[in-house]
């Protein structure tokens, strides 16, 4: 074998490829996974509006579903839609609408107001 050439077995025939054309039919490959991923149900570390360092690590380490395609990190929609969902915060007690207290009420109304000296 000749340095800088790469022997690829496709389906049933032997393709020789020098090492600039194997870099192209993977450029190839990582633009056509991210135009996927801009068009479709991927998401990629900037379009998630976590940090990049976050995405990655939680891609990393399972916690959310995704894979690595070229420098990106690439990760389906639900998957990051499940995660943030997962850890959101949850909602904060509503006041009541009508206090029984009358000072209550009435602080409430703008009617009264407290004054601190």
């Amino acid at each position: 074998m000749q340095f800088g050439v790469r022997h690829y077995l496709s389906m049933a025939e032997i393709v020789v490829l020098t090492a600039e054309q194997l870099r192209e039919v993977v450029r190839g490959a990582v633009r056509d996974a991210l135009k996927e991923a801009q068009a479709g149900d991927l998401v990629t570390a900037a379009a998630s509006g976590l940090p990049e360092r976050t995405f990655r690590r939680l891609v990393r380490t399972g916690q959310l579903e995704g894979r690595k395609v070229g420098r990106e990190y690439l990760v389906r929609r639900e998957s990051l839609d499940r995660y943030l969902a997962e850890r959101a915060a949850p909602p904060l007690p509503s006041a009541p609408t009508t206090p029984d207290d009358p000072i209550e009420r009435a602080l409430a109304a703008g009617r009264l107001r407290v004054i601190r000296k």
